[in-house]
């Protein structure tokens, strides 16, 4: 846990509030989220990396990679999104990372970005299984520009 802690303090991240939204079977506020079945989701970094504003600059027509540990628990595999969200609803005009079949344990960098100037402030990453149902919803409040 304080290993955790640590990375997420370097990424000058803070644990947000827990809760349930509706429409997603899982969907937790903070840096770390997981599951009963033993499905976890934990954002570790961003490239580039929060200013000491706090704020994530990015040029236009560059991505934002998320860096997430992630475990997967169905052995058939499932797909992990990193996406955009402005005022809780998709940002338009991203483009985004597509995803191969994950199992087990490991570590993945999703990335969207923007054509033109834009504003990002929360994050969300999600596990869907390989028939494209959402299972784990992990969403941050984040400050992402790019200009």
């Amino acid at each position: 846990m304080k290993e955790r802690m640590r990375r997420v303090a370097l990424v000058g991240l803070a644990l947000a509030l827990v809760g349930l939204v509706a429409g997603c079977p899982v969907c937790v506020y903070g840096a770390f989220a997981s599951s009963r079945a033993g499905d976890s989701l934990e954002i570790v970094g961003f490239d580039p990396a929060p200013g000491t504003d706090g704020v994530i600059r990015v040029p236009i027509g560059e991505q934002l990679n998320v860096h997430v540990d992630y475990t997967v628990a169905p052995t058939q595999g499932a797909r992990i999104f990193v996406r955009p969200l402005t005022g809780g609803s998709l940002t338009p005009d991203y483009w985004a990372h597509p995803s191969p079949l994950y199992t087990g344990s490991g570590a993945m960098s999703g990335w969207f970005g923007f054509d033109a100037a834009s504003t990002v402030d929360q994050v969300r990453v999600e596990i869907e299984d390989d028939t494209g149902n959402e299972y784990l919803t992990l969403i941050l409040n984040i400050n992402a520009v790019w200009e």
